[in-house]
């Protein structure tokens, strides 16, 4: 028996030592960037999401277990590899991308810059979508395997409606708005669209499907009704894309990869993954110290509370009091020079967006700030931007969405279905007015209609303000209306259309810096080391990014609605339906 214990506690403590060591050379070797050898390729594989931040670095002896680096990271490794001499060529591999035509139109600027550099980038098609066709047109060349699928044949938005289903299970959507195409309870309380809702899906629809036929025509060399043509056909099978001018050559991936040795003369291809690339510094080839700027992902459905991911659907919340902290610290920053904001927000609870916005505020009195609006910067995500300063957008950035709602689910029906029964006792005349256990009383609404009214004022007032128009101009564009990046500019709802680039740009110009001087920029909130977090016991950030990743495949189905604020119900600042255009 004496034994089998001094076994067991053997095992215990060498196991403890064990993972005390892997620990240590993980921390030790994943802060020395790889070595690169001369006549190397960039390999970039876009597939899957790619987030704005990262909440955990998980490097593991400086292998990156993330699924993809964060946006500004591709950015910056493709700035990085234009520059570097022993970076000959980026191979890029696409095929399953899941994000917004925010985040599409970044990938193609970069690649469009990169392309400066007088380097060859060529893409590898496989199992490609529309987005991932859209990113690759933008390389010099295109490839895809003989026997393999484009999926391209033109753009499709599909919104689904709810009510059929709640009303089989007993529950009835109680919910206000304000603004004639704020159209957020529709999925809810109707079985199809209204024409108002009908009219700005049309509309988004049809600008990002001319700029995808732009982007493409001019890519190829196409006029558009040809390439219209062209994409009726599709999708596309074997040889049917190389022969309608889509690619440029078929190849297997092991084709594709030798070719690479072939055009470029090499004996033998290095190859690089972005995963270790990103982690080679700029500091690294050019050593002289830069100025700061500091760049805060406002990412999520905004709520109160801490920044976390939620543990039931897995999506960003932006919580306000971590968010404001935040703010704070970057504002007492002083070797700080500007701010870039990066928003991909569909709003969410409106005294939480407005406490945000009068932080924006008062960033702004210490720094200058550019705010840069990804996939999505609509109603509270658009309201926290209207602080007086730049805004920039890309042409299919959705945003806008200037209007109000309030209400809950009724779920009486579905207690009654389910045998519980509940007692309200209460102590004021609205005490129970967002009790899921029945409806609004006449009065309740009235004052729910007049707190909407109130709110909106202020909405439509703020934006009048920060954008120098007048309440009524705004109010005609505002209604709850969503528009794209392209449209929100023509209407004068933002300032310019770019990414990051632009937006470095701006930012260097409002904190007195020379145009040709390069900084440094840093992340908020920071990302924390997977081993750091658990060495200090943080398990609630721990949990929360495996919760993301986990979830990942949820967040597949159900998009990018706000399911926390929409279950939270109250009052709200939220974009009306999560548009999804494929």
């Amino acid at each position: 028996m004496v034994k089998y214990l001094l076994g067991i506690f053997t095992g215990a403590v060498l196991v403890f030592l064990l993972f005390g060591m892997l620990i240590l050379v993980a921390v030790t070797a994943g802060t020395t960037p790889p070595f690169i050898e001369n006549d190397s390729v960039l390999v970039v594989n876009l597939h899957g999401s790619i987030p704005e931040r990262t909440d955990v670095a998980f490097n593991f002896g400086g292998w990156n277990a993330a699924t993809m680096p964060t946006l500004l990271e591709i950015h910056q490794a493709f700035q990085k590899a234009a520059k570097d001499d022993r970076i000959v060529a980026v191979a890029l591999y696409c095929g399953g991308i899941r994000i917004g035509w925010g985040k599409a139109q970044e990938l193609r600027w970069v690649i469009q810059n990169f392309k400066k550099s007088g380097k060859p980038i060529r893409a590898f098609l496989e199992g490609a979508s529309v987005l991932d066709y859209y990113i690759a047109v933008a390389a010099d060349e295109i490839a895809t395997s003989p026997e393999s699928l484009l999926d391209v044949k033109g753009l499709h938005a599909e919104i689904s409606f709810y009510k059929g289903t709640f009303d089989k299970i007993g529950v009835k959507a109680e919910l206000e708005r304000i603004g004639k195409y704020k159209s957020f309870a529709e999925p809810w309380s109707r079985s199809s669209m209204s024409k108002p809702f009908r009219k700005v899906v049309n509309s988004v629809l049809d600008e990002t499907y001319g700029q995808f036929l732009t982007a493409v025509a001019s890519a190829r060399n196409m006029k558009i009704n040809e390439l219209r043509n062209v994409i009726d056909a599709g999708p596309f099978v074997q040889k049917q894309a190389f022969d309608a001018g889509l690619v440029d050559t078929l190849q297997y991936e092991d084709e594709f990869r030798d070719s690479f040795e072939h055009n470029l003369g090499l004996d033998k291809l290095n190859e690089v993954n972005l995963s270790q690339y990103k982690t080679v510094s700029l500091d690294s080839m050019h050593r002289e110290e830069k100025p700061l700027i500091a760049v805060i992902y406002a990412v999520g459905s905004i709520m109160s509370g801490d920044t976390e991911i939620d543990s039931v659907f897995g999506s960003d919340i932006l919580g306000a009091n971590g968010f404001i902290r935040v703010l704070r610290k970057v504002a007492t920053d002083e070797n700080i020079k500007a701010v870039i904001v990066r928003i991909d927000s569909p709003g969410g609870d409106a005294f939480a967006s407005d406490r945000i916005w009068r932080a924006m505020h008062k960033l702004r009195e210490k720094k200058p700030i550019i705010f840069s609006l990804s996939d999505t910067a609509a109603s509270g995500g658009y309201y926290i931007a209207m602080a007086n300063s730049p805004v920039l957008a890309y042409p299919g950035t959705i945003t806008g969405s200037i209007g109000v709602v309030y209400g809950k689910f009724n779920l009486r029906g579905l207690y009654d279905k389910l045998g519980i029964n509940k007692e309200i006792i209460t102590r004021g005349r609205h005490a129970a007015s967002l009790s899921d256990y029945r409806g609004f009383s006449p009065q309740e609404r009235k004052k729910a209609r007049d707190d909407m009214d109130a709110f909106y004022s202020t909405f439509v007032r703020k934006v009048a303000e920060s954008r120098g128009r007048t309440w009524k101009e705004v109010d005609k564009l505002a209604q709850g209306r969503t528009w794209v990046g392209s449209q929100a500019h023509t209407n004068g709802l933002i300032d310019e259309l770019g990414g990051f680039d632009r937006a470095i740009e701006m930012a260097k110009k409002t904190a007195g810096l020379d145009s040709k001087q390069d900084v440094t920029l840093i992340p908020y909130p920071a990302p924390k080391d997977f081993f750091s977090l658990l060495l200090e016991g943080d398990w609630q950030t721990l949990k929360s990014a495996i919760v993301k990743h986990v979830n990942s495949s949820f967040n597949s189905f159900h998009g990018s609605l706000p399911w926390p604020v929409l279950f939270r119900g109250g009052l709200m600042q939220i974009a009306p339906y999560s548009i999804e255009v494929r």
